[in-house]
């Protein structure tokens, strides 16, 4: 009976060990319609907003409880760390701390030492330009970069899942009260559905949206006038040029996705 018991305690472990790098490597966060119109409550496109949501919790995740991890850590390897938009993000905001992030980039340094040309090479600059072109984080001919990855893979299912969901009152209720959505997600989702009523809503929710931006901008315009200095821009119109400009570019207007950052 012992060591029945000890080769199923075993077995649970394993599992346990098993079941944390699928959900931290492999799966994005499972989707729901409370994360979406949580989302939708927000500034900016909800699905952008999703996708920056779950990079933060990767990249906290990878920082506090996966630093040491073989497999993680392997992958870092190949891509030599994170493309510039991540770690930009990793160096404006409070999600790496200094012990993790040392951990990985003290063994990517010794990585790239390993490779590092000898000055008494014959070495052409050309060639050393093109060999430390190579050693950018996540540049071509290197691995992805983790965040990139995470972040497209629940964007896209996000996209399928909205797909699936947008005859569903309670969802267009809540598009139509967000900012809608950007034009490379809406561009997606627009492979994702292909009934007619579908695609009217989408074409009618965006119009409705720029037509809003367009007239906010405007007031912004007007109230700058001297003549109508006087009259206070509102928070909507403060914020109209920056809906804009993420709407028509794809970025997210949160880089974490907190609605408290």
């Amino acid at each position: 009976m012992g060591i029945y018991l000890a080769i199923v305690k075993s077995d649970i472990a394993k599992r346990v060990a098993l079941q944390k790098l699928s959900n931290m490597n492999n799966t994005p966060k499972p989707f729901n319609h409370h994360e979406l119109l949580e989302a939708c409550t927000q500034t900016g496109c909800p699905v952008c907003r999703i996708g920056a949501q779950t990079v933060r919790r990767q990249l906290k995740a990878l920082f506090y409880e996966y630093v040491n991890d073989l497999e993680m850590r392997a992958n870092l390897v190949k891509s030599l760390g994170f493309c510039g938009e991540h770690t930009r993000l990793l160096l404006s905001h409070k999600i790496a701390d200094g012990l993790g992030a040392s951990i990985i980039y003290e063994h990517l340094v010794k990585v790239v030492l390993r490779e590092y040309p000898k000055q008494s090479s014959n070495t052409q600059p050309k060639e050393l330009s093109r060999k430390f072109n190579n050693l950018v984080s996540a540049s071509d001919g290197l691995g992805d970069c983790l965040a990139c990855n995470r972040r497209d893979e629940a964007v896209i299912y996000t996209l399928r899942q909205i797909g699936i969901s947008l005859d569903n009152a309670i969802l267009r209720d809540a598009l139509e009260k967000s900012d809608g959505f950007c034009f490379p997600h809406l561009s997606q989702l627009f492979l994702e559905i292909q009934k007619p009523a579908e695609v009217d809503f989408l074409l009618a929710l965006t119009e409705s949206k720029l037509k809003t931006r367009q007239s906010e901008m405007a007031e912004v315009i007007r109230k700058n006038d001297h003549r109508f200095h006087s009259e206070k821009i509102t928070e909507d119109e403060a914020l109209a040029w920056k809906k804009a400009m993420v709407m028509l570019s794809g970025v997210s207007i949160n880089p974490t996705g907190d609605k408290h950052d």
